[in-house]
């Protein structure tokens, strides 16, 4: 079953039940998720946008992560993930 962009980013609602919520850091982490989504639907393209919902969960949280810690020296459309899945398309 694939999730939403959004619901992918905030895990589902089995995973925050076993996940304990624990003080500031939680908070922290709330906001910097909201800043993240903020920042996704503001520069990420329609195409962009496919290619993160086409990932599994995993591979979207890897990409979110790179994105947030690497900012500016990450570009999404030049990563080999993104490449790959643009040819597919492109063949399809």
């Amino acid at each position: 079953m694939k999730m939403s962009l959004l619901s992918s980013i905030q895990g589902d609602e089995e995973e925050a039940i076993k996940t304990p919520v624990v003080g500031a850091g939680a908070v922290a982490g709330a906001v910097a998720t909201e800043v993240l989504l903020d920042k996704i639907s503001r520069d990420c393209s329609s195409e962009q946008l496919k290619y993160l919902e086409s990932l599994s969960l995993l591979e979207q949280k890897v990409c979110f992560i790179a994105m947030d810690h690497l900012e500016s020296s990450f570009d999404l459309e030049r990563s080999s993930g993104f490449v790959s899945w643009k040819k597919g398309q492109q063949q399809a």
